[in-house]
């Protein structure tokens, strides 16, 4: 069987306006014709409070313990074997009336997807109504082995 290896981290995040600690939420989706061998398909990092203005996705009130959604992302993985820096633009969804804006603003939720299936789906994510977010830096390593067997 041919396989894939990936192996990565996220490394932090720039361009979040005006958040601070901040955590990520991710998902590793492949298709029906691959099959994950070993390692987390989906997972969630630590607390991120930086000096430095770089960190990560979700942001958590530190008064009440409420965890608020504060953004999408997507990125290919690469398909050549190598080490890679990707840089996985993040996106928030945006009421498209006025109305829906300031009940946003004054209750301080942000509108959510019902189904995250939409955030790998191109056909669902085009359609959306979005704000830009900010950045999730991510290393991966992409190792192909026994794909001569199969060329």
């Amino acid at each position: 069987m041919a396989e894939v290896h990936v192996v990565g981290a996220i490394c932090g995040a720039k361009g979040w306006p005006g958040s601070a600690n901040l955590f990520c939420r991710f998902e590793i989706v492949a298709g029906d014709h691959w099959k994950l061998i070993e390692g987390a398909a989906s997972g969630q990092t630590q607390t991120d409070d930086p000096a430095d203005g770089e960190h990560c996705v979700y942001h958590v009130d530190r008064t009440t313990g409420k965890h608020e959604l504060d953004g999408y992302g997507f990125v290919f993985m690469p398909t050549a074997p190598g080490t890679y820096t990707l840089d996985c633009v993040t996106w928030a969804l945006q009421t498209p009336s006025m109305m829906d804006r300031l009940w946003t603003w004054l209750s301080g939720l942000q509108p959510q997807l019902r189904t995250l299936d939409t955030v790998s789906s191109p056909n669902d994510r085009y359609c959306l109504n979005t704000t830009s977010r900010g950045h999730v830096i991510l290393e991966v390593t992409v190792v192909l082995r026994h794909f001569e067997r199969y060329a």
